[in-house]
């Protein structure tokens, strides 16, 4: 995704595809070649001053750069230790922090008394919040496949800016399934006026699994693509082909 869209150059994206990336986020760099860790250092800083979250969304600074980081070691992963559960990197989360810990705010909510004194966090990160997140290389894939044929109907949809789960990475692990497609990728619309409408995002139906694809549509694509998102959900709960 980041180098169809420019966030990094030939080169590096070919120096990449000579390294085994399968499940890296789960095991780490295991037995990374110092030229692999290179790459992927390399590719760390490149992307780290975009907002992972919506490749084309503003990118607020709350940390500072590193001056060095080890080969092994994720720039995303610094930042966020850096300024833990206050600053979620890229994302302005600064007035939700404060009005969550002013104490009025908090005795409006019946917070507990003892609790009071603790403070609210934007986000919570492994051995530093007491929540304790683990990577799983089978992700949530094992629903759908748990869920298929058993009379539900599954709806995934993507926003195609999202560089945290980005839609190229959704239709892989789809297309590992090897489920039949029973109507074949094309575009969805959103009307704008009676003679006019405008691409929302694209589907793909496979019997009882709908993927659909929120054009501009980031990490929360249902907050800033809103009637795109809108459209695709109202469509599935109410079974009409989008």
């Amino acid at each position: 995704m980041a180098h169809y869209h420019g966030l990094i150059d030939d080169e590096l994206f070919d120096a990449l595809g000579q390294c085994n990336l399968t499940y890296v986020n789960v095991k780490g760099y295991g037995n990374f070649s110092e030229a692999c860790l290179n790459s992927m250092q390399t590719f760390q800083y490149y992307v780290s001053f975009a907002n992972n979250f919506d490749i084309y969304g503003y990118c607020y600074k709350g940390w500072e750069m590193p001056q060095q980081l080890p080969a092994h070691e994720s720039l995303a992963l610094r930042r966020l230790q850096q300024v833990p559960g206050d600053f979620i990197p890229c994302l302005w989360t600064k007035p939700m922090v404060d009005y969550y810990n002013n104490q009025t705010v908090k005795a409006q909510l019946n917070i507990k008394p003892e609790l009071l004194a603790s403070k609210w966090t934007a986000c919570t990160y492994p051995g530093i919040n007491n929540f304790t997140y683990s990577y799983n290389a089978s992700g949530s894939v094992w629903i759908y496949n748990e869920l298929r044929g058993k009379g539900y109907r599954l709806l995934a949809y993507s926003g195609d800016t999202d560089a945290m789960i980005p839609t190229l990475g959704t239709q892989q692990w789809i297309n590992a399934q090897a489920w039949n497609v029973t109507e074949p990728w094309r575009p969805y619309y959103i009307p704008v006026t009676n003679d006019t409408k405008k691409v929302a995002g694209y589907v793909e139906v496979r019997g009882d699994f709908t993927l659909a694809t929120v054009h501009g549509g980031a990490h929360q694509a249902a907050r800033n693509r809103r009637q795109q998102t809108y459209q695709a959900v109202f469509n599935f709960i109410n079974n009409v082909p989008l």
